[in-house]
């Protein structure tokens, strides 16, 4: 898939990532997802998406890849932690607390005077529709809280981020049958479901 110049200009970069560990990189603690994740990544995923709200007996019970697929594949809906990450030069927005990465659809169609999506708190980010441009707030105290661009650039920038998670998912589907392969298809369809990912092949 290309994307216009117009787009490579503005300096930014989207990431749909869920939270995670710390480690040492500029999202942390935000993982970004995309299909060059390698298995510990990948596997990692599934933990955090596992864990995420689950009891401890239940998490002490998929201590091992197998188990989480079952453990996964019993549940009829399931969130993370996470969003959208836009990174550009002296400007950064992160997701708020109590975000989830299944929210990162809502950012699809923006448009003047669309509502924001919803970001999370403390910090309170979000965007400002109300004008001829849209505005990005990270509602961080620092010198370069927003940023501005139009409702074409946002766009694009949201159709990256839904093409580079149909990557992951195709990624992550021949990851899972390396695992299971008779419920790897069911599990990725429940993930792609979960998380409004659409199939490469669709």
């Amino acid at each position: 898939m290309m994307f216009s110049k117009k787009f490579e200009d503005l300096q930014l970069r989207i990431y749909a990532c869920y939270e995670g560990d710390e480690y040492k990189g500029e999202l942390s603690p935000f993982h970004p997802l995309n299909g060059e994740m390698d298995e510990a990544s990948l596997l990692n995923f599934l933990k955090e998406l596992h864990d995420y709200g689950g009891d401890e007996d239940d998490n002490q019970n998929a201590e091992t890849p197998a188990a989480l697929v079952k453990s996964l594949l019993a549940r009829e809906d399931q969130v993370v932690a996470g969003g959208l990450v836009i990174i550009g030069k002296g400007f950064r927005l992160i997701p708020g607390c109590c975000c989830g990465l299944e929210g990162w659809v809502e950012w699809k169609d923006l448009k003047k005077g669309s509502h924001s999506p919803w970001f999370g708190h403390d910090p309170f980010p979000g965007v400002d529709t109300r004008g001829d441009k849209a505005i990005l707030h990270n509602g961080l105290n620092v010198e370069q809280e927003s940023y501005e661009l139009s409702y074409e650039e946002l766009s694009k920038m949201v159709e990256q981020v839904s093409f580079t998670l149909s990557q992951f998912l195709g990624r992550l589907q021949v990851f899972l049958n390396n695992i299971d392969c008779k419920n790897s298809e069911r599990l990725t369809q429940k993930i792609a479901e979960w998380f409004h990912i659409t199939p490469l092949s669709s």
